[in-house]
């Protein structure tokens, strides 16, 4: 799994314009495959807690939502 900013895990997905997930990867060495031509779109989350899942924030427990960031541009 990558670690990203002080050894959280991260989740990157490859996404179609409309943001639809199309491939998940959690290993260390992305390698999407099979993938048709056209733009597509990418995104990191960042796993706190390492569940290989995007957790919402929770008030009553004062927990922010884990982050996500999105390459800016089509790939």
């Amino acid at each position: 799994m990558v670690r990203g900013h002080q050894g959280t895990a991260v989740i990157v997905e490859l996404l179609t314009p409309q943001l639809k997930i199309l491939q998940t990867q959690y290993d260390s060495l992305f390698n999407f495959k099979n993938i048709h031509p056209g733009k597509h779109k990418l995104r990191a989350i960042l796993d706190r807690n390492g569940n290989r899942q995007w957790d919402k924030g929770n008030y009553l427990d004062k927990t922010q939502p884990e982050k996500i960031f999105f390459y800016d541009k089509d790939i």
